[in-house]
């Protein structure tokens, strides 16, 4: 991604679709804001997005290189609720308030988690690989 203007994000606000073109805000929370590794965009520029968010009454806090964290997080708690509150019929809400919907949420959380450890070990070892190889082989 070098070279590239990628600003990645996550948020707790809730929101749900009435219908075409009807999005309903259902709850405010906080907005994570970061900057891809490698990419260029300019601390000016990327204060603006910042700004633009919190004028819009989305919020938006910087969280640098710990975005990934809040995504893994996301995605954790994206691959629990979402589905049950669809196979259920539910809010988001009485999926957590079931035994069933925490005992999911616990075991889809402690595999992401493996996930996200290994993925992390996986980026190092490119790194290191990377830093310590030659940059041309010979036959």
């Amino acid at each position: 991604l070098t070279g590239t203007h990628i600003v990645l994000g996550s948020t707790t606000h809730g929101a749900w679709v009435r219908g075409d073109f009807d999005v309903v805000h259902a709850g405010y929370g906080r907005t994570w804001l970061g900057r891809a590794s490698g990419s260029t965009l300019g601390d000016a520029r990327y204060g603006e997005v910042l700004s633009d968010l919190g004028v819009a009454g989305l919020g938006a806090e910087d969280a640098g290189q710990h975005i990934l964290r809040h995504l893994w997080l996301k995605l954790a708690a994206n691959a629990v609720i979402n589905p049950l509150s669809a196979l259920w019929e539910c809010t988001n809400g009485e999926v957590l308030q079931r035994d069933e919907g925490r005992s999911t949420l616990v075991s889809i959380c402690e595999e992401i988690s493996g996930l996200s450890q290994a993925w992390a070990e996986a980026q190092y070892c490119v790194a290191s690989s990377s830093a310590s190889s030659p940059s041309s082989s010979s036959p």
